[in-house]
């Protein structure tokens, strides 16, 4: 079985205009929640695993649609931000086109918030709520028996076209027991930033959660529940991304101070 992870492409992004030399200087990041779920998958289950990051690539729906027909996946998944949610439907939308046997799972903040909407979609199979990276490997490992969906937490599904849901979401306690995010299955030369001088870049949490509840913030639905990794944990992955020949990272923590 074969689960491809998408980040998607920003071709119609739902934000406010902002300089050219902004938007074409900006550079890219590995999409570190899909990296941490790849590796979860990869470590948990026996699904391999394949990503494409279209932003980064600058694949156009057309390239999309035709690296996802080559790949022939059984399951995809998108992660979705409130600013990138028209392109994710579109790639859900061209998923279903190829093969509508192939089930389409969504994760990330805005379904995280909008999980019944999401799912109403008819070219949409699961939504995850909350850190999805035990969420999806659970469902994987379960992928044949739907009448255990409903015992896994964050989970909503369709059965029969009504929308089900399992236990509330649960938040990792020990971030430590998580592996590393799976950087092997990116492209590493494809992410750099106007900030390195061109050098490669990667990104990296050392925390996540944040004690406050600011109504504006995408990160809201990780919790109040402040949750740090280990000072070991963090430099081994820092040695392991120097192993890589990477030489810069963004910390990317809900509360790095």
């Amino acid at each position: 079985m074969k689960l491809l992870l998408i980040y998607p492409p920003d071709r119609n992004l739902l934000i406010g205009e902002l300089p050219k030399i902004l938007e074409e200087g900006i550079g890219f990041v590995p999409p570190i929640g899909l990296l941490y779920v790849a590796a979860v998958v990869k470590q948990r289950t026996r699904w391999e695993v394949e990503f494409m990051d279209c932003a980064a690539e600058r694949l156009t729906y057309e390239q999309i649609g035709e690296r996802i027909r080559i790949c022939g996946p059984d399951a995809v998944g998108i992660t979705v931000t409130n600013n990138q949610l028209l392109d994710c439907l579109e790639i859900a939308r061209i998923v279903k086109k190829i093969n509508p046997a192939v089930k389409v799972m969504l994760g990330g903040a805005h379904v995280h918030i909008y999980p019944r909407e999401t799912l109403a979609f008819d070219f949409v199979d699961f939504v995850f709520t909350g850190e999805a990276e035990e969420t999806a490997a659970d469902l994987l490992n379960r992928w044949d028996d739907p009448a255990q969906y409903r015992f896994i937490p964050g989970l909503y599904y369709k059965i029969s076209g009504q929308i089900m849901f399992g236990p509330p979401a649960i938040l990792h306690d020990h971030l430590d027991s998580l592996p590393f995010p799976a950087r092997e299955v990116v492209k590493q030369h494809l992410y750099v930033s106007p900030l390195t001088e061109k050098a490669t870049v990667t990104s990296m949490i050392t925390s996540r959660g944040c004690p406050f509840q600011c109504i504006y913030c995408a990160r809201i639905h990780l919790g109040k529940h402040f949750r740090a990794r280990s000072a070991d944990n963090v430099v081994d992955e820092m040695r392991e991304c120097a192993e890589r020949g990477i030489e810069y990272i963004r910390i990317y923590d809900d509360t790095f101070t």
